[in-house]
């Protein structure tokens, strides 16, 4: 099997899928003897070090941005951190792979909600990759030094952010597609984010169940599956296929200053001229307010949409949502001034091969847009 692999590999793929033939061969190569298996581990580490520099970005984070490979690519390298402690291979030594995997478990735990699981962007679902406790785990027992990821955090290479206060977690998407040669896991999720309240996930985006072209992983991947906002039902970035992108948004301006988040996308204005979506997050007291802004659509159709986890359910009351966990209020939604809420039926995936009924709110704007409409979310302590 090695052997086939090593005449193999998968350069017309690149990103996961190369590094993980670069760990396979490496292993491959110190398990059997000859030198054949020399060339193998030669390749392999030839690999791994061209891909450390290529996959692994400068503020932790892995370039195809979903946390769900994140956790992958960091337990392969905790693997050959451990192979390395049985084996003690010099040339394996030489490489940075316990700082790595140091600034790796910081960038996991901040896009991990209070629950210990991950968000979820570009294809992330639970039940694939090891948990973030048990790498936490993993890496404690090598020796690995890292700092969890506490309080407000800007990851600016990887494009999310994470803040909280002492009610709220938000973990949000404020990066490109990317990378920018093999985005097969991208979803067309810009300036859509999650939130938790305590440790009970509030706003989901919708989830990965499959991979197989068809109208289930199209809705998937849309905007409408995520918490963001749509004009003319459009995605803000063109997915097809089962894992394609073609005309991509473009983050055109970005601030995190004062525990304020501020970002603008020009995804729409490739069908709508001179469209630009805006959107700040900032927390008010102990309240989190959602501000967006949409240029150039006067004549245009406008929606939000605001994805409960299940189990919540929400009452519409004018313009208060009042959101319940069995049955017990724990915070209401504001709907902005001048918009309309109601609630459909959609469906969540939390891991490949299933999904759940859950709960949307789709705010739709009537009438001309203000230049700034603010969403309200506020939860009882």
């Amino acid at each position: 099997q090695i052997r086939w692999l090593r005449n193999n590999l998968e350069y017309h793929l690149l990103g996961n899928h190369l590094w993980a033939n670069g760990k396979a061969l490496v292993f491959g190569g110190l398990f059997f003897g000859g030198h054949i298996a020399d060339e193998w581990l030669d390749k392999g580490i030839g690999i791994i070090e061209t891909e450390l520099k290529e996959q692994i970005l400068a503020d932790g984070g892995h370039f195809e941005r979903s946390p769900m490979y994140h956790a992958i690519i960091l337990e392969d390298i905790l693997d050959l951190i451990n192979l390395n402690r049985c084996l003690d291979n010099p040339r394996i030594g030489k490489l940075p792979l316990s700082e790595i995997a140091g600034k790796m478990l910081h960038w996991l735990s901040g896009m991990s909600h209070p629950d210990e699981e991950i968000a979820f962007f570009n294809d992330a679902a639970m039940g694939i990759a090891a948990t973030p406790l048990q790498l936490y785990n993993y890496a404690a027992s090598l020796g690995v030094k890292f700092e969890r990821n506490r309080g407000t955090s800007f990851f600016s290479e990887s494009g999310f952010f994470r803040m909280e206060n002492d009610l709220i977690t938000v973990i949000g998407n404020i990066g490109a597609i990317a990378p920018d040669y093999q985005p097969g896991h991208a979803h067309a999720d810009t300036l859509s984010f999650e939130m938790s309240f305590r440790r009970q996930r509030v706003l989901v985006n919708s989830g990965t169940s499959c991979y197989r072209d068809g109208e289930e992983r199209r809705q998937q991947r849309a905007t409408s599956a995520h918490n963001t906002v749509t004009v003319d039902g459009l995605n803000s970035s063109e997915v097809w296929g089962s894992h394609r992108v073609a005309r991509r948004a473009k983050i055109v301006s970005r601030s995190f200053e004062n525990g304020v988040v501020v970002a603008a996308h020009n995804g729409f204005g490739r069908v709508i001229p001179e469209c630009i979506h805006i959107r700040e997050w900032r927390f008010v007291d102990a309240r989190l307010e959602i501000s967006d802004a949409v240029t150039g659509t006067d004549r245009h159709h406008i929606a939000a949409y605001w994805h409960l986890s299940p189990g919540l359910e929400a009452d519409v009351d004018g313009r208060q949502v009042v959101l319940s966990e069995s049955g017990k209020a724990i915070g209401v939604m504001i709907v902005p001034v001048g918009c309309q809420a109601c609630l459909i039926q959609t469906e969540y995936a939390c891991e490949f091969g299933k999904k759940a009924d859950n709960t949307t709110i789709l705010v739709e704007y009537i009438g001309s847009l203000p230049k700034n409409i603010i969403t309200t979310f506020e939860f009882y302590p």
